[in-house]
């Protein structure tokens, strides 16, 4: 029986390989499609231990293979899962609240230079951390 984050993870693909297949942009994976297999990993938290690993490899799969740059959606996605992780499993909590500062110190930094307001950290973003 597929887990959802394989379900999600067989789309992405088969999104990619036809898009190789037709040489058509039409099919193009984007930041939605790499959202929902992160999100994918957030409610499979119970069944997987090293679900955060798997989304820091979405994230860079994203960058760098499709070209793609994570968004503050992107972050607030990552930052919920580490918040249900941190849950599940409460011996890690430290870990992973040290984690979710620095990947909101980074954030903050990377819209300080970019200026973009893809890169600015929201409300969500905030309130995810404070869970």
């Amino acid at each position: 029986m597929y887990r959802l984050p394989d379900r999600v993870r067989k789309l992405l693909e088969l999104l990619q390989t036809q898009n190789d297949a037709t040489s058509s942009s039409v099919l193009m994976p984007d930041a939605r499609s790499y959202h929902a297999l992160i999100d994918a990993y957030v409610y499979n938290i119970k069944q997987s231990s090293d679900c955060i690993d798997k989304i820091l490899v979405v994230q860079s799969e994203m960058e760098q293979a499709a070209g793609i740059r994570p968004t503050v959606r992107t972050f607030n996605s990552i930052l919920h899962t580490c918040s249900k992780y941190a849950l599940e499993h409460p011996e890690k909590a430290d870990d992973i609240a040290e984690f979710v500062l620095g990947v909101l110190s980074d954030k903050k930094v990377t819209y300080c230079q970019t200026g973009d307001i893809a890169d600015q950290p929201e409300v969500s973003t905030y309130t995810t951390v404070m869970e």
